[in-house]
């Protein structure tokens, strides 16, 4: 039987200023992951970087250093133009955000 992953929690889950605001992405992530799905599925590099870039901040912002991790590295590579390194990057992003999911209370 494979090992479940543990779930990831925001590195500023005890910042009570920023509960709310750490819902309302957690709960929006999954609608940013198709997005990004289908600016790769349409091989629009250039959408595809943009929105990487956006979430990276906004993952610094509420505390998922691997997902910024992960956005960052899709944006690299959409502006290397390399296509697979994007997909194989975008796949470990989307684990990650399914973690993510899975850590926060307010999410299904």
């Amino acid at each position: 039987m494979p090992k479940r992953k543990s779930p990831i929690y925001s590195a500023l889950e005890n910042e009570l200023d920023l509960l709310d605001e750490i819902s309302v992405f957690v709960i929006d992530l999954a609608q940013f992951v198709d997005a990004l799905q289908d600016a790769e599925a349409a091989s629009d590099l250039r959408e595809l970087g943009r929105l990487a870039a956006l979430l990276a901040k906004q993952a610094d912002h509420f505390g998922y250093p691997l997902l910024e991790t992960a956005a960052q590295g899709i944006d690299i590579a959409c502006k290397k133009g390399d296509r697979a390194a994007a997909k194989k990057a975008l796949r470990e992003l989307t684990e990650i955000s399914l973690l993510i999911r899975r850590g926060h209370r307010g999410a299904a």
